[in-house]
C-alpha cells in the first residue's frame, strides 16, 4: 500500500532537483546577481564576475554590485584585475603556482601569516615556502585566492602528536556544540570528516554525501557549516555553479 506522505516527499524532491538544475544552467549575470542579493562573500562574487566573457554583462553586474554593496565601481574593477591576472599568469618570478603535488599534506599558515607547503618527510612534518619537482620550482597560491580556511602550522604540529582516539574525541566534542544527533549519526559525521583527509588514498573510490533532512530551523545549515570548517579544504557553497564546482574539486581538491 502506497503511503501518501511518501508520494509528497518524492514530488518535493523532484521539485528541488528541478530548481537545482535551473540554477546550474542559468546565465552568469543572473547567477551573480543572486550571489550579491544573498550576501555571498565578496571574494566568491569577484571570482564569478571575472569569469564572465561578455564585457557588457560584466559591466552590468559590476554596477549592480556597486549599488547593492554601496561601494564604488573603480575599487571593484581594481580588485577584479587581481583575479583575471591570477587566471592568466601561472608563474610568479619564474615559479609555478600549485596547491597539489605528490607528498604535499596541505597548505598551512606559518607564523608570518604566509601560505606555505606542509610536507611529510618520513614520520615528521615540516613546512616549506617553495618546493622543487623535476627542476621546476613550485610555490603556494596567495591566501586571497583560496575559498577555504587554512590551518595554522603550529596547530597542525600539535594535533599530529595526538593519537587518533584523542583527535576523534576532539572532533566529536566540537560537533556536539552545534548539533544534537544520535551517537550513530555522530559516528557517521566524524568518520566523514576523517575521510575527507584521506580521499586520495587508493582504497577510497568515492566520498559519501550526507543529507540532513528535517523541518526548518533545526540546525541543518549550522551543522553543515561546522563540518565544512574542519573538513579537508572545506568550501561552503550556497549556490550551485558548475564552473565553481569543477574548479574547487579538480584544481583545489576541496571538500564541497
Amino acid at each position: 500500500m502506497n503511503r501518501p506522505d511518501l508520494a509528497d516527499e518524492i514530488n518535493e524532491l523532484k521539485q528541488k532537483n528541478e530548481t537545482l538544475e535551473n540554477q546550474i544552467y542559468e546565465s552568469d549575470k543572473n547567477y551573480i546577481k543572486r550571489m550579491v542579493d544573498n550576501n555571498t562573500h565578496l571574494d566568491l562574487v569577484l571570482r564569478a564576475i571575472a569569469e564572465i566573457e561578455s564585457e557588457i554583462e560584466k559591466e552590468e553586474v559590476i554596477i549592480y554590485l556597486a549599488e547593492r554593496r554601496k561601494i564604488g565601481r573603480k575599487p571593484i574593477k581594481e580588485e577584479l584585475k587581481k583575479y583575471t591576472e591570477a587566471e592568466d599568469i601561472k608563474t610568479v618570478l619564474g615559479s609555478h603556482i600549485t596547491a597539489n603535488f605528490t607528498g604535499l599534506v596541505d597548505l598551512v599558515i606559518d607564523r608570518d601569516n604566509n601560505v606555505v607547503f606542509l610536507i611529510k618527510d618520513r614520520d615528521a612534518l615540516r613546512i616549506e615556502k617553495a618546493w622543487e619537482i623535476d627542476n621546476i620550482k613550485w610555490i603556494p597560491p596567495n591566501k586571497k585566492h583560496l575559498p577555504f580556511m587554512l590551518p595554522r602550522a603550529e596547530n597542525v604540529f600539535d594535533y599530529y602528536r595526538c593519537s587518533d582516539d584523542e583527535l576523534f574525541q576532539d572532533i566529536l566534542q566540537y560537533l556536539k556544540r552545534f548539533s544534537c544527533l544520535s551517537d550513530k549519526h555522530f559516528l557517521i559525521v566524524v568518520c566523514t570528516v576523517f575521510l575527507t583527509y584521506i580521499q586520495d588514498h587508493p582504497d577510497i573510490h568515492y566520498l559519501a554525501m550526507i543529507l540532513f533532512y528535517a523541518i526548518p530551523e533545526r540546525g541543518k545549515s549550522r551543522t553543515g557549516k561546522a563540518i565544512t570548517h574542519i573538513a579537508f579544504r572545506g568550501v561552503h557553497v550556497v549556490d550551485i555553479r558548475e564552473a565553481n564546482l569543477f574548479r574547487f574539486s579538480q584544481d583545489l581538491k576541496a571538500t564541497i
